[in-house]
């Protein structure tokens, strides 16, 4: 699932994917398979794989790449945590542009 965490990594999508959504999205891949999942960071990563999504009851999810922003200084980091200016948590936000 090398190339999958790659498209995850770059869409900001990796920290919230399971074991089980990375495999499902490897296997969709082996098989040349459809997804049918309602997870949105699941349809963004298959979408950038270029694997089929269908959604099954809520709309589908558009493209996005994600940023991680501090809470409390509102810098922008590669990656959630502890901001290491202010201490604040990091947390995922939109960065604006749709792929």
């Amino acid at each position: 699932m090398g190339k999958g965490h790659g498209c995850a990594r770059k869409s900001g999508d990796l920290t919230v994917l399971s074991e089980t959504d990375t495999g499902i999205l490897a296997l969709a891949v082996e098989l040349n398979a459809a997804v049918m999942t309602d997870d949105f960071a699941v349809q963004n990563t298959a979408q950038r794989l270029e694997i089929p999504v269908i959604p099954i009851l809520q709309r589908r999810a558009k493209k996005r790449t994600w940023k991680y922003r501090c809470t409390g200084c509102g810098r922008f980091w590669s990656a959630p945590g502890e901001c290491q200016i202010c201490g604040a948590e990091i947390l995922r936000a939109k960065s604006g542009k749709k792929y």
